[in-house]
């Protein structure tokens, strides 16, 4: 789930320094390299797209699953059980620390 998170940022991230670039490419007259930076942000737009879609989507997902499961008495009840002896390792451990 993270990869598309970090992989959207990266990509929001570079098409708005692309962005940036063009504007002063522009102010200073050269039309050449803004060309260049602006096939760039064309370039990336797929992945960015992508990257971007997919991780609303998995984040829309995941959400789902907990709120399920905090609606079902029965996956609660199994995921309590299920991590007790997590949580009594972690009391027993904090009590012998103090």
């Amino acid at each position: 789930m993270a990869f598309n998170l970090s992989s959207c940022t990266t990509e929001l991230t570079a098409t708005g320094d692309q962005i940036l670039e063009i504007i002063n490419f522009y102010e200073d007259l050269m039309f050449t390299e803004a060309v260049i930076s602006l096939y760039k942000i064309l370039k990336s737009i797929d992945s960015l797209i992508f990257s971007c879609y997919y991780s609303t989507f998995e984040y829309t997902l995941g959400f789902s699953q907990y709120a399920s499961t905090i609606t079902n008495w029965k996956k609660l009840l199994y995921n309590m059980t299920h991590n007790a002896g997590n949580v009594y390792d972690l009391i027993e451990e904090l009590v012998y620390r103090l």
